[in-house]
């Protein structure tokens, strides 16, 4: 039971959700005749074109987000800091 909500949190991350997606792309192309798909090539590099721009929008929004906090954390540091001036 403990596994299974370990893989839960893990997908409900940002980096296992990026992994889900790649791991479905990539078996979708390598498996595309197998699985009777049958796309052509223009199909499958518009499957690559889509998986690339998720992976790089998902990593910039978190960049952006982790930067946001820290940035809102600095300033509450600051603004405790002028507040309580150390007595000399």
């Amino acid at each position: 039971m403990n596994a299974l909500k370990a893989i839960g949190n893990f997908l409900v991350s940002g980096t296992g959700r990026r992994l889900l997606v790649f791991l479905l792309g990539f078996l979708v192309t390598v498996l595309n005749k197998k699985l009777g798909l049958d796309l052509d090539a223009e199909q499958l590099v518009a499957e690559i074109v889509l998986v690339c721009g998720y992976f790089t929008q998902s990593a910039v929004k978190e960049a952006s987000d982790a930067h946001a906090d820290a940035k809102t954390a600095l300033a509450d540091a600051a603004k405790a800091a002028a507040a309580n001036p150390p007595s000399p």
